[in-house]
């Protein structure tokens, strides 16, 4: 039986001589960014007049790169933001919209480095409140 050659031998300081490569959990390109390989988007029907549309940006690894994920409610025909979290500005945050005010109030929510919990937290925040969201958009 052979031994693990991953993390014990590191945080035992030996060295890996397997001869394979050392290869970046997240490659960059030469300009120090993840290329942008795929893309997704789809929408999830909540109701008659609720839905919820989703972005996602994925690297040649499949990790996350990107996405924006957005409630929407429709008035008089057209489709309107409640909420939406996205990764704009170099962090990801989220945006609440209320029926006629503007601008939308902007929460910071964290930094690119955690996309993924980001990405969790919206899907969570997004798919549990929905209703409770609905009802601060037109109550103010």
């Amino acid at each position: 039986m052979t031994k693990a050659k991953g993390r014990h031998r590191q945080e035992t300081g030996l060295s890996e001589i397997s001869g394979a490569p050392e290869v970046d959990e997240t490659p960059l390109d030469a300009d120090g960014t993840i290329e942008i390989t795929h893309t997704e988007t789809y929408v999830i029907d909540l109701g008659s007049d609720d839905r919820i549309a989703v972005r996602l940006e994925l690297g040649s690894w499949k990790q996350l790169v990107d996405f924006a994920m957005v409630q929407k409610i429709r008035i008089d025909g057209r489709w309107r933001d409640v909420v939406r979290y996205d990764c704009a500005h170099g962090e990801v945050h989220v945006h609440y919209y209320r029926r006629g005010q503007k601008p939308p109030i902007k929460k910071r929510i964290c930094g690119l480095s955690d996309i993924e919990d980001g990405y969790k937290q919206a899907e969570t925040a997004l798919f549990d409140a929905w209703e409770e969201n609905r009802r601060r958009y037109f109550d103010g």
